[in-house]
């Protein structure tokens, strides 16, 4: 019997730019499962998207007649295109020969948009574990793409926001009224005539006057001087002499060197177990933490070359972003993650996601309260 995987979606927040709401379908895909189920396992999600915040269904299946459908939430963020989901609810499942719904696994996903030409793209990993026992049910890789019609039924959802795509360009069309013809005009245009040249008249028998001469006199000018003034002279002001303060100098304290930190006992006393060493030409490391599987109140502190820079966080669907620089003046950067509470379900486990110099790499990293996590990142240069 072919086991189906069913996706979860996450808790959500608000406002995004992109809207994600439509039917996505494709493909899931793990090499642990195409080796015992093969590897022609379908999946279609429907998502409400307002914002933030995601609602929908999806369908898992092999054809419209051997399927599953559970409900979801999830999250968008639109600043880094991501998209977190789970799913929260089983609704509908035919697989003969299950009737206790044995092979049901739920997926929590990471998936990043991207758009291709007129292709939208929702494109990452899951990793899964049993709706009923959180045994672990491996890890793959997800591929959506955005189409127009369901396999099975599209939700009312879907369908309202089609129809009110359909309003805004009947009114789009509306605002924009015909253009006018514009008639040609018809009136004959007036051209000026050119100006005849008027004769001059020249008057004969004129006598010639002079023209008379008209005298003016002047009045005289009286010039009166300008009034005396009394020179004042000011003597130069008298030089103050200023005594200077004498200031006596205190003898200088000795300054005590400041030590360095303790490392705290979960740090120094927990064997520190190797994931993996990473090469990477920097100049920068984004690191994202997530709970690698169901959110049970994980916490965990963060080290970076023994100095911590997270304490205490959280791991849930939201992502404990680090940022680290790496250059050949800093070529040797060391994270060790601490678990300071295992849960309900121990041990502390997290997805850690690394983009580094154009590369993605997905560590899946775990702590107790025996072993610390260490991940190693070493310069090279391209």
């Amino acid at each position: 019997m072919k086991k189906l995987l069913l996706l979860l979606l996450l808790p959500a927040l608000h406002a995004s730019a992109q809207d994600l709401t439509g039917v996505w379908r494709g493909t899931f895909y793990s090499t642990k499962l195409e080796s015992m189920f093969g590897s022609d396992n379908k999946y279609e999600v429907q998502i409400d998207n307002s914002g933030r915040a995601c609602k929908g269904i999806t369908y898992s299946y092999q054809n419209t007649a051997f399927y599953g459908k559970a409900s979801l939430v999830g999250m968008w963020q639109p600043s880094s295109k991501n998209l977190i989901f789970q799913e929260d609810k089983l609704l509908e499942y035919k697989m003969e020969g299950d009737p206790g719904n044995d092979n049901v696994y739920m997926f929590t996903c990471y998936l990043e948009y991207r758009r291709e030409g007129n292709r939208e793209i929702l494109e990452g990993d899951y990793t899964s574990m049993h709706y009923k026992t959180k045994k672990d049910g491996g890890s793959g890789k997800v591929y959506l793409e955005k189409v127009i019609n369901s396999d099975f039924k599209k939700e009312d959802f879907v369908i309202k926001k089609e129809k009110a795509k359909e309003k805004e360009k009947e009114k789009e069309v509306k605002k924009d009224p015909p253009p006018i013809a514009v008639q040609p005009d018809t009136a004959k245009k007036v051209t000026d005539a050119p100006l005849k040249k008027q004769p001059q008249v020249i008057a004969k028998n004129i006598p010639k006057t002079k023209p008379p001469v008209i005298v003016t006199r002047k009045k005289p000018v009286t010039v009166t001087p300008p009034p005396k003034r009394d020179v004042v002279i000011v003597p130069p002001p008298k030089k103050e002499i200023i005594k200077e303060d004498i200031v006596k100098s205190e003898p200088v304290k000795k300054v005590e060197p400041i030590k360095p930190a303790e490392l705290p006992k979960l740090f120094k006393e927990r064997k520190n177990e190797l994931v993996q060493t990473i090469l990477t030409p920097g100049p920068e490391i984004l690191i994202e933490l997530y709970d690698n599987g169901e959110i049970d109140g994980d916490t965990i502190s963060v080290f970076q070359n023994g100095k911590q820079i997270a304490y205490r966080k959280g791991l849930s669907t939201l992502p404990i972003t680090l940022r680290i620089k790496i250059d050949e003046d800093n070529p040797d950067q060391e994270i060790t993650m601490v678990a300071e509470n295992l849960g309900s379900i121990p041990p502390n486990t997290a997805l850690m996601i690394v983009k580094s110099g154009g590369n993605r790499y997905d560590l899946r990293i775990s702590s107790s309260e025996q072993n610390n996590a260490v991940v190693r990142f070493r310069y090279k240069k391209e």
